[in-house]
């Protein structure tokens, strides 16, 4: 048992390291959205709306058992060891729920493409399941939505192979993290400058036809508290004389304030 369960993990570790460092271009998962994955160029994979389709949270494998794989959340509960609290990726089981295993972590996932020329083929790779149980995804790009997924072989031990054919597998020309928001969103920044640009043109404006019709005033006179605007620039060259002057020689001719 212990040196199955190692020659899986080395198996497991060997092929993360040979899709790190031998394929054309890696697909970097987002942060907190392992289901994106984005490359240098801005391209990548989004698998959200995977997440949604029950078909994929458990289907029958070609070895019997059943498998459930959830990208986004990890949010798969079939029991046993595949529990939502360990964020499983992929999950084994059978009618009995005391069975069921995890088959790879969310967030070990790797994904990679074999030709990013022809990028119709992706993998996304996860390991970190119980007993050094690993799984890898391959998305297949076509029209057919939300598409299949089917298991295709154990190669080897306790890496489970599966192909997913769907629409949702297909290279996007861009993938934004959700906390970048979208294109055409404000920050709280833009806002508070709107609202306080809004509000000083509905005080010059209200205020000059309060002053104009109430006032009756003529002429510059019915800029609301003129005097104030008026010497506001002198009140600025003030304080910044004041801030400035500790850094001055304190017998400068042109300093108009007296030494305490």
């Amino acid at each position: 048992m212990g040196s199955s369960t190692f020659s899986a993990g080395v198996c497991a570790v060997l092929l993360v390291m040979y899709v790190c460092c031998c394929q054309a271009q890696d697909c970097v998962p987002l942060r907190d959205e392992p289901c994106k994955c984005r490359m240098s160029d801005g391209r990548g994979l989004d698998l959200t709306n995977i997440a949604t389709v029950a078909q994929f949270e458990k289907f029958q494998g070609v070895d019997g058992f059943s498998y459930g794989w959830s990208p986004c959340s990890g949010s798969l509960n079939h029991g046993g060891e595949c529990k939502s609290s360990e964020e499983p990726a992929g999950c084994q089981g059978s009618t009995d729920p005391s069975s069921w295993l995890s088959i790879g972590t969310l967030r070990s996932v790797v994904y990679y493409f074999n030709n990013t020329n022809h990028p119709s083929v992706a993998t996304a790779l996860y390991s970190g399941g119980t007993e050094g149980r690993s799984m890898s995804v391959q998305l297949v790009c076509t029209q057919q939505s939300p598409g299949d997924i089917i298991e295709l072989n154990e190669q080897p031990e306790k890496h489970y192979n599966f192909q997913l054919i769907s629409a949702e597998a297909c290279l996007r020309d861009h993938i934004a993290a959700a906390s970048e928001g979208s294109s055409g969103s404000l920050s709280a920044g833009s806002i508070l400058l709107i609202v306080f640009f809004v509000g000083v043109l509905l005080y010059f404006v209200v205020g000059f036809l309060f002053m104009s019709s109430v006032r009756e005033a003529q002429g510059t006179d019915r800029i609301p508290n003129k005097e104030l605007w008026t010497s506001l620039p002198f009140l600025i060259k003030d304080g910044a004389l004041f801030v400035i002057s500790p850094c001055r020689s304190s017998g400068s001719k042109s300093s108009d304030y007296q030494n305490i």
